[in-house]
């Protein structure tokens, strides 16, 4: 099943990949709070590499069965989302695997309202701290699409 929206949250066979090394930081600090166990950040460096590493997991990993892609929006989500799906859509994939795709509009650290400084030079302390501050419920709230990703990351408590 790709792209199926659904209960399915984070487990211990769940790959997740991010356009880069800040986007890996901020969902590295999210599952921090709940201190899930089990998972694997990836970067993929950049956008169009994202369902390439994505699909990746399967052989790197073979005991992956969850694959979640956090992307940007860049302004144009549905253009995004699309563009995703249709490069995964023809892919082998093993039987029972589910791969979502979270498609955070302009961008991740917008969404969550990350402060510029951080945006620029990115440090694991401070992504930390801030991401430890954020209302999730309200943020979650506000962005259909952040509620989606707190529910698939099981940080929405």
């Amino acid at each position: 099943m790709l792209g199926v929206k659904g209960e399915h949250t984070i487990g211990e066979r769940t790959a997740i990949i991010v356009e880069g090394h800040y986007d890996a930081l901020i969902i590295n600090a999210l599952l921090g709070r709940q201190r899930i166990p089990a998972y694997s950040v990836t970067p993929a460096g950049g956008q169009l590499n994202l369902p390439l590493t994505a699909l990746a997991q399967f052989s790197m990993r073979p005991d992956t069965t969850k694959i979640v892609i956090v992307t940007d929006g860049d302004t144009r989500p549905e253009m995004v989302r699309d563009r995703i799906r249709q490069s995964l859509h023809d892919a082998t994939v093993p039987s029972g695997s589910i791969i979502e795709t979270v498609v955070i509009d302009p961008d991740l650290e917008t969404a969550l309202g990350l402060p510029k400084r951080t945006r620029s030079h990115p440090n694991a302390r401070e992504v930390t701290e801030q991401v430890g501050n954020l209302d999730l419920a309200a943020l979650g709230a506000s962005e259909p699409e952040l509620r989606r990703l707190f529910h698939l990351l099981n940080v929405s408590r």
